[in-house]
């Protein structure tokens, strides 16, 4: 499902806006899809379309703040600043309205991406993911699940506990690849990369983590798919 037919869900039922103000809000909504779908989208039609916005007829409330947030969001190579103004943007969004579960996401990854990890687990913990199941969404649902194994795995400071976790994501996402369909499951990229991170990075070293070779198997995933995949598959085979 596209962004626009995200926010298309999100606004039925739930956010009730004026005829007039749906249209705008659909025109930039549309923009921004048509932007992002480009192979190398570029930040100076993004920063026009930011200008767009703020200069339009949009109330300012907390759907406003959220179109801001994801634009920034989407910037190529963000800077501090950038990516401390895209904080900032989906937090008043959030503040003017929590229903939004769109601007809940995006901040959390803000936050993973930042190293902020505590900050991130806070925020992706909150995430409603029934709205998500309830519309369609179920592969956004397990993303946050995959990303609340990558903070808990970015946070542990022992062995065991860092074992504990990596056994239960792999179990998770092995029974994810049985039960799901193609359409509802994305390979969790960021939790392999983030276990591999962890593991060069700590040194540990596990019997444990060898159900990361199941997951692996489990996933089907060719050399090619990744690199990291095949260096963190070449150093198992060290423990």
């Amino acid at each position: 499902m596209s962004f626009y037919n995200e926010l298309e869900v999100l606004a039925i039922g739930e956010v009730v806006l004026e005829v007039d103000k749906m249209k705008d809000v659909v025109y930039f909504e549309n923009k921004i899809e048509r932007a992002l779908l480009r192979e190398h989208v570029s930040r100076s039609v993004l920063n026009r379309i930011n200008d767009e916005i703020e200069d339009s007829s949009l109330t300012k409330d907390g759907y406003f703040y959220y179109l801001l947030g994801y634009l920034k969001f989407h910037l190529p190579n963000r800077s501090l600043e950038e990516t401390l103004m895209t904080k900032k943007l989906f937090e008043k969004s959030i503040e003017l309205d929590r229903k939004n579960p769109f601007t809940l996401y995006y901040l959390s990854f803000v936050f993973y991406d930042s190293m902020e990890y505590a900050r991130a687990f806070e925020t992706f913990s909150s995430i409603d993911n029934n709205y998500f199941v309830e519309n369609d969404l179920k592969w956004r649902a397990h993303k946050v699940n995959e990303m609340i194994y990558c903070c808990q795995l970015s946070l542990s400071d022992n062995e065991k506990e860092f074992c504990g976790i990596i056994s239960t994501a792999a179990d998770f996402f092995i029974d994810l690849i049985i039960d799901e369909n193609e359409e509802n499951f994305n390979y969790p990229v960021d939790l392999i990369s983030c276990i591999y991170r962890v593991v060069i990075k700590e040194k540990f070293n596990c019997k444990s983590i060898n159900k990361i070779c199941d997951l692996m198997k489990a996933l089907e995933l060719d050399e090619h798919y990744h690199l990291e995949f095949k260096q963190f598959q070449d150093s198992l085979t060290n423990y």
